[in-house]
């Protein structure tokens, strides 16, 4: 298999196995979503409030028990709707370390850890892009790139 094709193969395979992290996270997301419009109310109430509390120059007191309450009914509807907010950082940081890993790899191998290694990717490339450890000349597969994502986030 040639090194563009591994290096597809290895992309589309890591992505797959972490396609169910992916579903969780969006789950958690829409589910974050459902309650989205009453924790707006209760923020724009709390917003007023805050500033009524202001203008009446309320004591520090007052002020900290209407941020408790406001919490307290928060937490309320989160409840009602079973909605775990702090679920949707879940995904994105079970990801990160291995794309982390990924990348301080790729970038250790094309520094010359592996120089046959580094020397194979410059001729390894296919179409538009021979060398694999310049960036695309012509910006095709950031676009592509950018195009797949912006599919994604309209149509999911």
């Amino acid at each position: 298999v040639p090194y563009w094709g591994t290096c597809a193969l290895l992309a589309f395979s890591v992505r797959t196995a972490l396609l169910p992290i992916a579903i969780h996270g969006a789950s958690a997301a829409a589910d974050l979503a459902k309650v989205s419009p009453e924790v707006q109310f209760l923020v724009s109430m709390y917003q007023r409030d805050v500033v009524k509390l202001r203008d009446m120059k309320a004591d520090f007191q007052t002020r900290s028990d209407h941020l408790k309450l406001s919490l307290k009914n928060l937490r309320g509807i989160y409840q009602r709707y079973n909605v775990k907010p702090y679920r949707v950082l879940i995904s994105p940081l079970m990801q990160l370390p291995i794309f982390w890993y990924f990348a301080t790899d790729i970038r250790k191998i094309i520094k010359g850890s592996n120089p046959q290694l580094a020397q194979n990717l410059e001729t390894g490339g296919a179409l538009w892009f021979p060398d694999l450890t310049e960036p695309d000349p012509w910006y095709v597969l950031p676009v592509i790139a950018g195009i797949l994502l912006y599919t994604n986030v309209e149509f999911a």
